[in-house]
């Protein structure tokens, strides 16, 4: 049976956890997302199989198939094809990201382990298309933005959901990040607070990229100069 096949008919956790097996032990599956990775039926499959991951993730402290197959997709090269499937890759990653939260916490201690795989995907997908940058920034930033102004994460953890989100707005267009600027505005406050206060030259220079690049215009190169 096809891959996107398999990923439609999950109905419950067992199947997922059935498909997962499948997946790891078969590199048919594999060779058949490289073939069909620029249809839109796969991103949808992947999508609504995906729903499952962070169960998976709580259960076995692995990724599952949808992680999995999803890596296996970002080996093909950037291509505009990849913007057929990146709606719905993206929609699956703001899903995660936000639903973390409730699945796994920061009280649990694979919390970090669980994003650092989705900061990995996100800046994956965004190395293939424009336009999933662009959607990335619109559904996946703000959430970026939450946990990196959080008070849970560590230093080391808080630098790298920073960078991750500086790598998604040094892509993404000027006309995109403009329109956001007001959802973020309380955001880039509480990261200038922090900034201010974390005494780590690198932490500071990232939340320093940050907050040049969404609260001081272009034409002022002066005060651009002095933050440099």
């Amino acid at each position: 049976m096809e891959v996107f096949k398999l990923l439609e008919n999950v109905k419950s956790f067992n199947e997922y956890v059935s498909l997962t097996q499948k997946v790891v032990k078969s590199v048919d599956l594999k060779l058949q997302m490289f073939s069909n990775f620029n249809n839109t039926t796969m991103g949808v499959a992947l999508k609504k199989a995906g729903l499952h991951e962070l169960q998976y993730f709580k259960t076995y402290n692995e990724c599952g198939a949808t992680i999995i197959l999803i890596n296996w997709l970002l080996q093909t090269p950037a291509s505009r094809e990849w913007s057929q499937i990146g709606k719905e890759l993206t929609d699956l990653i703001q899903y995660l990201l936000v639903n973390w939260k409730t699945d796994l916490a920061f009280d649990n201690k694979d919390w970090w382990s669980f994003l650092t795989i989705i900061i990995k995907i996100t800046k994956g997908l965004c190395e293939k298309d424009t336009f999933i940058v662009n959607l990335m920034l619109q559904k996946v930033g703000e959430g970026l933005l939450e946990l990196a102004t959080a008070s849970q994460p560590s230093l080391e953890q808080r630098l790298a959901i920073i960078q991750c989100f500086n790598d998604i707005c040094l892509q993404a267009s000027q006309l995109v990040r403009k329109s956001l600027t007001d959802r973020f505005d309380t955001y880039f406050t509480r990261l200038a607070l922090w900034l201010a206060s974390c005494g780590d030259v690198c932490a500071q220079y990232a939340a320093l990229e940050t907050l040049l690049r969404w609260t001081v215009e272009r034409q002022q190169r002066a005060a651009r100069a002095a933050a440099a």
